[in-house]
């Protein structure tokens, strides 16, 4: 990605309550360069509820990976209403992807195991979000409720796609398996050569990194400046990343998984 070099990590721990029930991770999450100039990064969460959402998230972020070489390859856009654009090209052709492989295994479950098609389809549920980091231009899309904090310089951290508020109601959590999937699609850009990181972070971790208590809102506080500076430092080791996630402090604001992707240009 030229100089100065970015660092990218992905971390998800088990959250608390399912450490509990004996149940495991259901998040995915996944970075991989694209073509030297753009690397990809997403994070995916599977309901709780549902008993292969497991699967339907480590799929959702392969077939995210795939669309965005598949788009990518055909050339780089050169402003943000072309990587907008793009990435609600991207965001389909995700979607043909996970729609076809969920096809596939749907088949290949019990006979007595099947129904009603929605049904079926909603076992693998999961929420997705996805970003192309190529600078200055940071896009993104988003299916659920994952959040996107940027951090730049001299601003601090922003951020840029905010958790939905009411989060209490989960019934309106919308899954890259719902019907409503179209409608509640958010794709955006952000255009600013200052960025100095990006985290993309799933609903476990609101309380954890966001101030606010969901009823107007949520915001970024200053102090996450810091946590991203910590990450840019090269001699930090990269499972540092899961050991935050996995801390008392972290554990305590939330008993659901926790996973983030993380891009930060060293210092």
């Amino acid at each position: 990605m030229g100089e100065p070099a970015w660092r990218f990590l992905t971390a998800s721990v088990t959250g608390p309550s399912h450490v509990l029930e004996g149940r495991p991770n259901q998040d995915a999450a996944l970075s991989a360069g694209i073509d030297g100039r753009a690397h990809f990064l997403a994070v995916a969460d599977g309901a709780g509820s549902r008993p292969r959402s497991r699967e339907g998230a480590q799929q959702l972020v392969k077939s995210a990976y795939a669309a965005a070489r598949a788009q990518l390859g055909q050339g780089h856009p050169a402003t943000p209403h072309e990587w907008k654009r793009l990435m609600r090209v991207l965001a389909g052709d995700c979607l043909r992807r996970f729609d076809d492989w969920l096809a596939r295994r749907v088949r290949e479950l019990p006979a007595r195991g099947r129904g009603d098609p929605v049904v079926l389809r909603s076992q693998f549920a999961a929420t997705l979000l996805a970003a192309v980091i190529a600078p200055p231009f940071v896009s993104y899309l988003n299916i659920g409720d994952g959040f996107l904090i940027v951090e730049r310089a001299g601003g601090g951290a922003q951020l840029v796609l905010p958790p939905p508020t009411n989060r209490s109601d989960a019934g309106e959590t919308v899954f890259a398996t719902s019907l409503r999937r179209a409608e509640a699609l958010e794709v955006g850009v952000v255009l600013d050569g200052r960025v100095n990181g990006v985290a993309l972070c799933t609903d476990g971790l609101t309380e954890a990194l966001l101030a606010g208590d969901g009823s107007a809102g949520y915001d970024a506080p200053d102090t996450l400046g810091a946590y991203f500076s910590y990450f840019a430092d090269p001699a930090v080791p990269p499972e540092q990343l899961a050991k935050q996630l996995g801390s008392e402090d972290f554990a305590g604001t939330s008993g659901d998984d926790k996973t983030m992707a993380l891009a930060v240009r060293l210092r």
